[in-house]
């Protein structure tokens, strides 16, 4: 692989027919596109987005059409990754688009930086979210261009709003980070970014935050975020809360760093067991609720983990059911 190639944009491709020309040609507008590298994963697309993948590979020289069976939004993430010949990797969904002068502006950054992880924000295309697009920003951080460690730029914006970004198309990673740490995405895991982005974030030396808004996300009822059952979300997300638990223990050295990112972990599983009723399902048994309790600081989490650690998942669920 050559650093001649600044930027790899990997867009993993499944039926998304009505959504891939937008996406390829904001990302096609993008001044200095030409330089960079495209990766277009139609992951065994039943409609026409693998023809219209192809139809841009034949357009243009920088943009790169494979096939594969169907293995979901990891594998074919991973896929791409293996086939990427940038420096820095761009995560774009093809259901999404890009601010082409943001972008641009982002590109014109990295070509003079060498940061572990560069990120960038976010806006919400049609209807508003406030709670989402607050989610979309990386509020708490300088936006003074100024390198931090992983770990700092995540309890930085947990001081602000008790949360940090996780979504993988609010950043752009040193390929050498990711191949060198083994930070891929599992494979048939729902919520998989929510598993990634904090390791990729926790082992990242350097950090640098770029207050562009380059990502053009699109809500959609069909999507896989807002699929499958509640079950499938919740089993999904206590297996990955309680091998973040272990990853950040063993990986964050820092103490006072530790105990305010265990302190967002402990709010964040709350949340989820009470929005996805975990207390129903087998996977409740899995809930470590004296961790929870144990690393929760603010009054109301404290009450609510207590309940958890007495009364149970069940209970607890019942009692705090939305």
């Amino acid at each position: 692989m050559s650093d001649s190639i600044l930027l790899s944009i990997i867009v993993p491709v499944y039926n998304v027919g009505p959504y891939l020309g937008r996406c390829m040609d904001s990302i096609m507008m993008t001044e200095g596109i030409s330089d960079l590298e495209i990766i277009l994963v139609d992951d065994g697309s039943t409609d026409d987005s693998a023809s219209l993948a192809d139809s841009y590979a034949v357009k243009y020289d920088n943009v790169r059409a494979y096939h594969k069976p169907n293995g979901g939004l990891s594998d074919a993430r991973n896929y791409g990754l293996s086939r990427a010949g940038g420096k820095y990797i761009f995560f774009c969904d093809a259901d999404d688009e890009v601010d082409p002068e943001e972008l641009s502006r982002a590109v014109s950054f990295m070509s003079g930086c060498d940061a572990d992880v560069i990120l960038w924000d976010g806006v919400i295309l049609g209807d508003q979210d406030p709670y989402l697009a607050k989610m979309l920003g990386h509020e708490g951080l300088d936006k003074d261009l100024k390198a931090v460690t992983g770990t700092k730029a995540m309890t930085a914006q947990i001081k602000d709003h008790r949360k940090f970004a996780v979504t993988a198309w609010l950043c752009i990673s040193r390929r050498d980070h990711l191949i060198l740490n083994e930070l891929y995405f599992e494979k048939g895991l729902i919520h998989e970014d929510e598993l990634w982005t904090p390791k990729v974030m926790t082992l990242a030396g350097s950090v640098v935050y770029l207050p562009f808004k380059v990502l053009r996300y699109r809500i959609r009822d069909n999507s896989i975020m807002n699929s499958g059952s509640k079950e499938e979300h919740a089993a999904a997300l206590t297996c990955i809360r309680n091998e973040l638990y272990g990853f950040y223990e063993a990986n964050i050295s820092d103490k006072a760093d530790l105990d305010l990112i265990l302190s967002s972990w402990a709010e964040d599983y709350l949340w989820e067991i009470q929005h996805y009723e975990t207390g129903r399902y087998g996977c409740s048994k899995q809930i470590p609720a004296r961790d929870i309790l144990r690393h929760s600081r603010r009054l109301k989490a404290k009450i609510k983990s207590l309940i958890l650690l007495v009364l149970g998942p069940p209970v607890f669920c019942k009692l705090f059911k939305k």
